[in-house]
């Protein structure tokens, strides 16, 4: 399984990345967690990063295409650390009902309410590819990249015998990504659910759906 990136298209792709470039896609990350894309000035991201004008044009084409960078790190971020424990759980499994209760942990800690602000960032991305067409094309093909990953993730599932073939592998990458997204449904509310009733209903989709045996499927 991979997780590494290709340059952001927009990017430099000539130059190596640098400490400054580093410190550019931070910066932009910092003022993204406060204000939107439209409001962030170039001057105010270059102040932030204390780094001279010229230096963002060695490794970005504009400003967008480094707003573009710091949003495509904030979109894949917390799915990839996601995607890190559920890969990390199974890794130190040693048979079906362990790595299910390891699952369990995980589920607690990526729908921790304090995932919140992650869960409605994405759906405002999401949203923001409405305005941008370079956006949307580099998120569909991150997101192309991210749903590759969960797939291989499964596929090891499937080689070990710990899920059936009641969804394929792919669907199950999108459908585990889903429901992590579609939580952003009770965080709006004003009567939202309890983290144990979320997460128990998670975990039955997860055990009962994505992860049941031939035989269960079967009723064997």
């Amino acid at each position: 399984m991979t997780n590494s990136r290709k340059p952001v298209d927009g990017a430099r792709q000539n130059i190596r990345p640098s400490a400054a470039a580093r410190r550019l896609i931070d910066a932009s990350k910092s003022l993204l967690e406060s204000l939107s894309p439209d409001e962030i000035t170039t001057t105010m991201v270059l102040k932030k990063a204390s780094v001279a004008r010229n230096t963002l044009y060695l490794h970005f084409e504009d400003h967008n295409a480094l707003l573009e960078a710091a949003l495509l790190e904030i979109f894949t971020e917390g799915v990839d650390e996601h995607l890190r424990l559920l890969v990390a759980s199974l890794s130190k499994a040693d048979n079906k009902n362990d790595f299910v209760k390891r699952i369990g942990d995980v589920i607690e800690i990526s729908q921790d309410m304090r995932r919140r602000d992650f869960r409605v960032t994405r759906c405002r991305l999401i949203a923001h590819t409405d305005k941008n067409p370079r956006f949307s094309v580099l998120l569909g093909k991150e997101q192309v990249r991210i749903n590759n990953d969960f797939t291989a993730f499964f596929l090891q599932l499937q080689a070990r015998g710990w899920m059936g073939s009641k969804l394929s592998p792919a669907t199950a990458a999108v459908i585990i990504q889903a429901l992590t997204l579609g939580r952003t449904v009770d965080d709006v509310s004003a009567d939202r659910l309890s983290p144990a009733s979320w997460n128990e209903a998670f975990m039955t989709i997860v055990k009962d759906v994505i992860l049941s045996s031939a035989a269960e499927q079967t009723g064997v």
